[in-house]
């Protein structure tokens, strides 16, 4: 009986210095409408109306490549070799869409919208988000195509139809809730372009047109014209090659 006694006042104890509940999960959310910040198309007018966009991490945090740099050779490697194989070299430097790790928020698409009033162009949010994989402060991205979609079933995307794509990473600024960072442990974090009052340092692949309203403009893929440019240079190269 004393041997019983004393299991149950060591239980007691264990259970007061143990918190109530212990968080693991985190929420991201990202909204963009015509009011709070959006993708334009590449002429810097028009509000993007098809495809959506991508928002996650890298699995290195942006380090590899210096990812997190706007005039990095990694981000002109991506634009020469165009929007459609974007999709499909991201994921080979290690890009997670949070999407993979936890659940849609209900009411809300990540789709570009072509209606409504006021105009949602995003609108998503990924909970239960294990805290393990993107732990606080870890950079976040937003990535938007303009052709493609989300499967939420078997949590893959196909952009490769996409004709025009823009990054922005928000980092940097003086407020850090105007980073695009994870939130800390069981904690809510949520991204907007304006809220950011972004930079052009913010934007990684696109234009910032209106920092104040938060307005980024996609770019296209590469004109035929730089196309055949860049298939004349490497002719006149190969040609100088054969001749040494």
């Amino acid at each position: 009986m004393k041997n019983a006694l004393k299991l149950i006042g060591c239980a007691a104890v264990f259970g007061l210095v143990q918190p109530a509940t212990t968080q693991a999960v985190v929420t991201i959310a990202h909204v963009e409408n015509s009011a709070i910040g959006y993708f334009v198309d590449s002429g810097g007018v028009n509000l993007v109306s098809t495809g959506e966009v991508s928002f996650g991490y890298f699995s290195t945090d942006g380090t590899a490549g210096a990812i997190y740099q706007p005039t990095s050779s990694t981000w002109t490697s991506l634009l020469d070799a165009g929007a459609g194989n974007a999709w499909a070299s991201l994921l080979s430097m290690g890009w997670r869409d949070v999407r993979t790790l936890g659940t849609l928020g209900t009411g809300f698409d990540p789709s570009f919208s072509t209606g409504g009033s006021p105009l949602t162009n995003i609108g998503a949010t990924v909970q239960n988000i294990p805290f393990a994989s993107v732990p606080s402060n870890t950079r976040l991205y937003v990535i938007g195509f303009n052709a493609g979609s989300w499967d939420n079933t078997t949590k893959t995307a196909t952009f490769g139809s996409a004709t025009e794509w823009g990054v922005v990473s928000a980092w940097g600024h003086a407020t850090s809730s105007q980073n695009f960072a994870s939130p800390a442990d069981g904690g809510t974090k949520s991204m907007n372009f304006k809220n950011a009052v972004l930079t052009s340092s913010d934007v990684l692949v696109g234009s910032l047109v209106n920092s104040s309203t938060g307005v980024v403009a996609m770019v296209p893929e590469p004109s035929t014209g730089a196309l055949m440019m860049i298939g004349a240079v490497g002719l006149v190269a190969m040609r100088r090659l054969r001749k040494v």
